[in-house]
């Protein structure tokens, strides 16, 4: 790779703001949190509004980019318009806040001059960025006393919070990373720190052991062998990682076999931590090693470079082997993890929600509850085809029409199924049309450049993060965390801005013009003026929720104002009711609790603490009323259903007992911790 020049460095400079948000996201739980992405829109929205106002040396926009950045602007136009029909609007705003976001990320970068040059360093900033991320991982579990927190049974949850999404975060990072690993555009001592950083990633996926992550692997790699130029230099370099981590596969899942075997879980940490320890130490040594083979393999192919460039022959027969095992291995994978009856044990798992129990591997067991969530997706979209419940409003549908168990879940871990139930056939055509134009474009793009070899790598390695989160995120809940979604949509949108023509020799960028500055301006104050005060609501609630006990009006206070600067939110009236009830204030809590019914009328929780609160001040006939149209809510919850028992003896369950029994719900549902 030459040396970047003005033109290389004005995109790379223009975005390092933003992606010094990426990295802080990335180590923040992966943004999923409003107070971590909130302040993010606004610093990606000053920036996207000084690319508008200040044109750079850009040539002319492809008409299939200019598609793929209206399509996705409609559909967070029509994104927002849902709160009109939404049953929570509360959810539907922010939901739609997180859609702003997403559009921000792609269209600033879709707008920069990126060369190829300069989008083959965005690509590799990307993926050490990522190997970074995992570094400190392993540093932090191995360095914490406790690990406990940091896993979920034995599986390493990583730095967002969730294995699934880690997974899906490491995943992305490292197939750009084995990419630019096996390239000859890319400088030479680089080339080795790519194939360990490959390696070190894909190593912390194992640990994670995500099965969403195991079902979509086949396809990126097939992506990647469809877009990436030079399939046998990617197969040749992926060899050693595959061998490498199939050696120290044993040690990667440990943990996970040691706390299924545990017999004293107050000794859980510590065998834990010696688990971890021990795969930590064989994932860095495997890691060196790649790192050495990626060096020998670099000079190797300076000093044979008939061997690096392999015959057409040559180069068709690794891509059939590669394909015969991927299509061979997920076949016999299939056949020994159903017991040779895959279509028996997965039919069972829809209908039963079957779970393997005494797995020495998570990925041995089929059994989970999406298929539950898939159905009442299904079922909900059916609704309401067009126009969908409202973003982010399928949690009250689920609890609704689920069959069984306490789950509350508020995603329905599908991308394509969360674009038709939240916004209906108009949002999932919108958004179908932003994907294939961004392909498109991007195709296009590196087709058209003169630099053809570099802007095909540099643009088919930026789509691989892109194709990551749309593939991994059919099967599970990626799109609400913005330090996975926000990159793979900015990169893409980067290999994007491939398509516009290259400007002409000597060309100078035109004044900015009063009228794309005023464009800019209001565009930026009025992504500004969306989410600020939303901001500070969500501030507000959580200072009310954790600070309360010591002083109590000083949290009511900030609670009116949160409802005040949010009022189609209702979590600050559940979090005064709630913060009430601990007070022994009932007729404060009584009002909290019915603006928030009044907010969200679908939602069982407020009319079931109405209920509790009337049948403590002895109105046993207004108690079961409540009580009944909770339970008419969320049928099938137990305690619900015994509250409603008890109500009609004249009994009234206790607040206590309700706390016990809906801690963690309700901390989920403020998005807070109440002492």
């Amino acid at each position: 790779m030459q040396r970047l020049d003005r033109a290389d460095a004005l995109p790379l400079v223009a975005a390092m703001p933003v992606l010094a948000v990426f990295i802080w996201w990335m180590i923040d739980e992966g943004g999923y949190a409003p107070s971590a992405w909130m302040p993010g829109l606004v610093v990606v929205a000053i920036v996207l509004s000084l690319v508008i106002a200040l044109p750079a040396q850009r040539g002319t926009g492809s008409r299939a980019a200019v598609c793929a950045i209206a399509a996705f602007g409609a559909y967070t136009l029509w994104s927002f318009a849902s709160l009109l029909w939404a049953d929570a609007p509360g959810p539907a705003l922010e939901g739609s806040q997180r859609t702003l976001l997403y559009f921000a990320c792609f269209a600033c970068f879709a707008l920069l001059p990126w060369t190829p040059r300069a989008l083959l360093v965005l690509v590799a900033l990307f993926a050490l960025t990522t190997a970074i991320s995992g570094l400190f991982t392993v540093a932090h579990v191995t360095a914490t006393a406790n690990p406990l927190s940091l896993f979920l049974d034995g599986r390493l949850i990583g730095p967002t919070g969730y294995q699934n999404a880690s997974a899906a975060l490491w995943t992305a990072g490292a197939l750009p990373a084995l990419v630019l690993a096996g390239r000859p555009e890319v400088v030479v001592w680089l080339r080795p720190l790519f194939l360990g950083a490959a390696g070190l990633l894909f190593g912390l996926v194992i640990t994670t052991q995500s099965r969403g992550w195991l079902f979509t692997l086949p396809i990126v790699l097939l992506a990647a062998l469809v877009l990436v130029p030079g399939r046998a230099r990617l197969i040749l370099y992926a060899a050693p990682v595959a061998g490498v981590l199939a050696l120290i596969s044993s040690e990667l899942l440990e943990p996970y076999r040691q706390v299924g075997d545990l017999l004293a879980p107050q000794n859980g940490s510590m065998v834990l931590k010696s688990a971890f320890d021990g795969a930590a130490q064989s994932l860095l040594l495997a890691t060196g090693a790649l790192v050495a083979i990626g060096a020998v393999a670099v000079v190797v192919e300076k000093r044979l470079p008939r061997m690096a460039n392999p015959s057409r022959r040559v180069r068709r027969g690794l891509t059939g082997a590669l394909l015969a095992c991927l299509v061979g291995g997920g076949i016999a994978a299939a056949t020994v993890a159903t017991d040779g009856q895959p279509l028996e044990r997965i039919e069972r798992a829809w209908a039963d929600r079957d779970v393997d129990q005494g797995e020495t591997s998570h990925f041995a067991s089929l059994g989970t509850g999406r298929y539950e969530l898939w159905r009442v997706g299904v079922n909900a979209w059916r609704e309401d085809p067009i126009g969908g419940l409202g973003q982010d409003n399928f949690a009250q549908a689920y609890i609704n029409e689920r069959t069984g168990g306490k789950e509350e879940s508020r995603w329905i871990h599908s991308l394509p199924l969360r674009l038709l139930v939240h916004t209906g056939l108009v949002g999932f055509a919108l958004f179908a049309l932003f994907t294939i134009a961004a392909t498109w474009a991007a195709v296009a793009g590196w087709r058209r450049r003169a630099e053809g070899s570099l802007a095909r790598t540099a643009g088919s390695a930026a789509l691989l993060p892109a194709a990551v989160w749309v593939a991994h995120g059919s099967v599970d809940w990626l799109w609400e965390y913005p330090g996975l979604s926000g990159p793979a949509l900015a990169v893409a949108g980067a290999a994007v801005a491939l398509a516009s023509s290259p400007p002409e020799d000597h060309w100078e960028p035109p004044p900015p013009s009063r009228r794309r500055i005023a464009v800019a301006c209001v565009g930026g104050l009025a992504c500004v003026a969306i989410v600020v005060p939303s901001y500070v609501a969500d501030r507000d609630v959580r200072e009310a929720a954790e600070h309360w006990p010591a002083n109590p009006e000083r949290a009511f206070d900030r609670l009116e104002r949160a409802r005040q600067l949010n009022p189609l939110d209702a979590r600050a009236s559940l979090v005064e009711g709630v913060i009430a009830v601990r007070m022994a204030r009932l007729s404060r809590a009584r009002l909290a609790f019915e603006r928030a019914a009044e907010r969200e009328p679908r939602d069982w929780f407020a009319p079931f603490e109405l209920g509790l609160v009337a049948g403590a001040r002895g109105d046993h006939r207004t108690a079961l009323r409540h009580l009944l149209t909770a339970r008419e809510l969320n049928p099938v919850d137990p305690f619900v259903a015994r509250a409603v028992l008890s109500a009609r003896h004249g009994r009234t369950i206790s607040f206590q007992a309700a706390q016990s029994e809906f801690e963690v719900r309700v901390q989920r549902r403020v998005s807070a911790i109440l002492p």
